[in-house]
């Protein structure tokens, strides 16, 4: 047993100590390298650099194995006791690192100074020692590059394979997806802190690969990281969004999403992501999304942004249906009011349509917004049920549309086509003219064939007060009749 100043110096001594014999290695490299007659052999300089990185990563190691004892000892020096246990021990695994270094180190120095240049030279010199260093800089100038910091819980060992699997999963999303650096630098620092308290490998395999996916989930919390962090341009991140999708207008005019990403099925109506990818549409596209606005911007591009927007309405309605219980859409919908607040005064108007078979009888369905105004949900005040085109729309190979024979855009189904749920880029009246009104009129050619042949069909009633029948009756919650009814 010793005291705790003579275990302090101990320690100290070992670190200095072996501080010193990284030194001595340095000198003995720099002795032998400074050989004029080395200076035309390419291998030969290879090692040399290779040693001198070894040094790097020896000195280091040395560093941070000192560093970390006195971080994970400093409450046992304050400790009362007035004895303590031998530290050499438990300072050996702080060394470990440095050790295997070291051991790397002196096999380098070994080869040189025991083979003439000409064996050097040869193809089947032993370079194995070269390669692990190689790996051991690469891995260095990744972590310094991308900033990784090594989670408190996590062992060394750990850390190394956390490290190369960063690096394979850093050229997927660079090269593959198509993020840029600054992006990926994001969700690194998000997955430290997702990884704080990891401790084995297995586990940390089994989360990684958890983390992997959400990152082809679209508006998920790492998604949503690589999509703020990001330096692209606007443009460029929508771009790439839709590419992710797979975007793409069919023969009907529709906006296909086919690619193995997919919207998040936990991103929930007031999600930040909508907020952020709303003002990156908003910035890229400051004309707005009508094409004679937008001279130089194909019209495909911006019919996907447009009817990108039912793709969101369509995670919105499942996400209030499969997260909350009710007798029905209302019933979710206020119970999901109770978490997140809904306003109920924004105008229904243009989603109460009349046709010559079935005339106009006052409002029928009434809009609920989200806080923000940007998400929206139609609901019918009689029957508490939404009034949406995915209740119409049909999947078929993968593909959205309507493959029945039975439907006409004439007939109730062609009502709810038109008077459905529309997200909104923005809730500033002149903005929300510009990326939401606008761009909706059949005659921009932005809407998808289904929608355009049904609004020939259905009409929207003009205001009251300019000549028409139309009036807001509801103008909150407790004036639906189905709730009205509920508590006769």
């Amino acid at each position: 047993m010793i005291s705790k100043s003579k275990q302090i110096s101990e320690v100290e001594k070992t670190f200095t100590k072996a501080i010193a014999a990284g030194k001595h290695l340095i000198k003995v490299v720099e002795k032998i390298s400074s050989h004029p007659d080395q200076a035309h052999n390419i291998q030969l300089n290879r090692m040399y650099l290779a040693l001198g990185r070894t040094q790097i990563l020896y000195i280091e190691a040395l560093q941070k194995g000192y560093q970390t004892y006195l971080k994970e000892n400093r409450l046992l020096f304050r400790t009362k006791a007035k004895y303590l246990k031998e530290p050499r021990e438990s300072i050996a695994k702080y060394l470990s690192e440095a050790e295997e270094i070291e051991e790397l180190l002196k096999v380098g120095i070994k080869i040189i100074e025991t083979k003439d240049e000409t064996d050097l030279m040869r193809s089947d010199c032993d370079l194995g020692w070269l390669h692990k260093i190689d790996r051991l800089w690469h891995n260095r100038e990744f972590i310094k590059k991308y900033q990784i910091k090594q989670p408190s819980a996590m062992p060394n060992q750990v850390f190394k394979r956390y490290v190369e699997e960063l690096i394979i999963h850093e050229k997927i999303l660079r090269i593959e997806e198509g993020w840029d650096q600054q992006a990926v630098l994001g969700y690194f620092k998000q997955l430290s802190t997702s990884l704080k308290n990891t401790e084995t490998t297995q586990t940390m395999l089994a989360q990684l690969s958890l983390l992997k996916a959400e990152t082809k989930r679209v508006g998920s919390t790492l998604y949503t990281k690589l999509f703020n962090a990001s330096t692209y341009a606007d443009r460029e991140k929508i771009a790439l969004m839709m590419q992710h999708l797979r975007a793409r207008i069919d023969t009907n005019g529709m906006l296909q999403l086919e690619g193995t990403y997919q919207l998040d099925p936990e991103m929930p109506p007031h999600s930040f992501f909508l907020e952020n990818f709303s003002q990156s549409v908003t910035k890229a596209y400051p004309n707005g999304l009508v094409p004679k606005n937008n001279p130089d911007i194909p019209q495909q591009t911006l019919k996907i942004i447009h009817q990108f927007r039912m793709y969101i309405d369509r995670q919105n309605i499942n996400y209030i249906r499969t997260h909350y219980s009710g007798v029905t859409d209302l019933d979710k919908l206020l119970a999901y009011g109770k978490e997140q607040r809904l306003s109920f005064c924004q105008t229904s108007r243009l989603h109460n349509r009349y046709s010559v078979d079935y005339p106009f009888k006052g409002q029928e369905n009434d809009k609920i917004t989200t806080k923000n105004g940007l998400s929206e949900f139609i609901v019918n005040v009689k029957t508490g049920q939404f009034v949406t085109q995915w209740d119409v729309l049909q999947e078929k190979d993968g593909e959205v549309g309507i493959f029945s024979g039975d439907y006409h855009p004439n007939t109730l189904k062609g009502k709810t086509i038109v008077e459905t749920e529309s997200f909104n880029y923005s809730n500033q009246a002149k903005m929300h003219q510009l990326f939401d009104v606008d761009p909706a009129g059949a005659h921009h050619g932005l809407e998808h064939s289904i929608k355009i042949a049904a609004k020939k069909y259905w009409k929207s009633e003009e205001w009251r007060f300019l000549g028409g029948n139309y009036f807001e009756r509801y103008k909150k919650k407790s004036d639906y009749l189905y709730l009205k009814a509920r508590k006769k």
